[in-house]
């Protein structure tokens, strides 16, 4: 596993502990047992979009382990929902590319 795939998914399974959810932690640890956006093998990424979202998703980590260390709750939600989009983008880039096909 590269190091940058095992850092997301660490950092993942930590706020998810630190949230004491376990329906949370049910869905987020089949989505990392599943797919990660930098995983070599990833379904639906391609080189051309790849490091656009690796670098989002680098950015809102950032963003969103320093809102939950300064207890901005309601940041913290609204950038950890934003953050889960990004698969769902690239869910939707895969279905038009189909399309047109």
């Amino acid at each position: 596993m590269p190091a940058r795939q095992h850092a997301d998914s660490i950092l993942h399974l930590a706020i998810i502990e630190a949230a004491h959810n376990d329906t949370l932690s049910a869905i987020v640890l089949e989505h990392e047992r599943r797919f990660t956006i930098i995983a070599p093998a990833h379904p639906w990424g391609d080189a051309a979009s790849r490091p656009a979202m690796e670098e989002r998703a680098a950015r809102e980590h950032a963003e969103l382990v320093a809102a939950i260390s300064e207890g901005r709750v309601d940041d913290a939600g609204r950038i950890a929902q934003h953050h889960v989009e990004i698969d769902l983008e690239l869910l939707e880039a895969v279905r038009r590319r189909a399309l047109r096909r």
